[in-house]
């Protein structure tokens, strides 16, 4: 499963998740993402400035949040569930992520490391080099006193 480099990003976070995901959905908005998000989530990150698309939690109307996996809509999924309702909603997101190879990350750490990557993954052209062909590009050398 890959990171994705563009889309838009389904964001919903337990309470006290929330002052958290700030600052990683305001670096995927400024990496290019679409936000999207349950009422609670949506909410929270508009008072805090960031533009989001409210989403219906599942079962309580159309589209929902697995509505727009289906329709592929979605390139990333940041969920953090909490309560018994919640666990069953997690359940249907993260079943459906797995059945359509959609990343679905379910913890703050994950989803630091993740937005980090996804940083790393647009500003680099990855390809494959030799080992002389990436010394090269080094911004220092050290001469470790071997012969070729």
């Amino acid at each position: 499963m890959l990171l994705p480099t563009t889309g838009s990003v389904f964001v919903s976070v337990r309470d006290e998740d929330k002052p958290q995901i700030v600052p990683m959905a305001r670096s995927l908005r400024q990496l290019g993402f679409t936000l999207v998000a349950t009422r609670s989530t949506a909410d929270f990150l508009t008072r805090h400035g960031l533009e989001t698309t409210r989403v219906a939690k599942v079962g309580e109307g159309k589209p929902d949040v697995v509505d727009l996996m289906k329709q592929r809509s979605l390139s990333l999924v940041i969920n953090t569930p909490s309560g018994k309702r919640s666990r069953a909603d997690g359940y249907a997101i993260r079943r459906t992520a797995l059945e359509l190879n959609i990343p679905c990350i379910t913890n703050l750490h994950s989803a630091g490391a993740a937005v980090h990557a996804i940083a790393v993954l647009q500003g680099s052209s990855m390809g494959v080099k030799s080992l002389q062909a990436h010394y090269e590009t080094l911004p220092y050398k050290i001469d470790l006193g071997l012969k070729a």
